[in-house]
């Protein structure tokens, strides 16, 4: 079991935002480079007692992050798990190479432009990066990075055999849409499925997810975590 206190020193170190109430204030954050995570803070504090409900249900499976950034998000979520004696396998997809033109609306395109250049970040996040990012709190066990479009990856469950939490974080419709659609059928009993930017009006998530849910008729409610994520429990 890692130090008890430990996942509140990679929530310090990874610096979440206290507050993001634009897409311009977001471009400064994002330009500062002072943050490995895009994800307010209060989000944080909601996830920590999800999370505990993972380990107390005891639910089987992996975790899979679909949007990384620079790793924050992910290096918290297995600090957390493992300090709360519970290891398992993460992993981790972003193609690392900014959004792909070819998989946007023009309404997404329109958003992104906004906090983008020509869809790629100034401070450009890499594999490298991330993996050293685990590496220095010595969280690299067990954790694979996957450098590709959620689009371009055919056979998901070559990577997974079941998923206990799903974190989709890609900002836009079509990899929102393809992340649930790909990852749904692996999910645990009890799985949590959390989708970020749900309540961002700007961004097309909350269609995605709604238009995937029905589509499926998938009967769930998703419910607020943070001010801008949702989640759900697989039945």
């Amino acid at each position: 079991m890692r130090g008890i206190n430990q996942y509140q020193e990679v929530l310090e170190f990874i610096n979440p935002p206290t507050q993001i109430t634009s897409i311009g204030q977001m471009r400064i954050i994002i330009d500062e480079n002072k943050h490995l995570t895009m994800i307010e803070k209060s989000f944080f504090h909601d996830l920590f007692s999800l999370v505990v409900k993972i380990v107390e249900q005891d639910v089987s499976g992996d975790v899979v992050l679909i949007g990384v950034y620079k790793g924050g998000m992910a290096l918290y979520l297995k600090s957390l798990l493992e300090c709360l004696g519970v290891y398992k396998k993460f992993v981790l997809i972003d193609s690392f190479d900014g959004f792909n033109s070819d998989y946007l609306n023009n309404e997404d395109i329109s958003s992104i432009n906004n906090f983008t250049e020509n869809g790629k970040f100034r401070n450009q996040p890499t594999v490298d990066g991330v993996y050293s990012l685990f590496k220095s709190f010595k969280l690299e066990k067990n954790v694979q990075i996957v450098k590709s479009y959620i689009e371009n990856i055919e056979s998901v469950d070559k990577l997974v055999s079941s998923v206990a939490l799903l974190h989709i974080d890609v900002d836009v419709y079509g990899a929102t849409y393809s992340s649930l659609f790909k990852f749904t059928p692996l999910l645990s009993s009890s799985a949590v499925v959390i989708v970020d930017d749900y309540y961002v009006p700007v961004f097309s998530c909350r269609k995605a997810v709604d238009n995937f849910l029905k589509d499926f008729s998938i009967k769930v409610n998703p419910k607020k975590i943070g001010k801008y994520a949702c989640f759900w429990n697989n039945y």
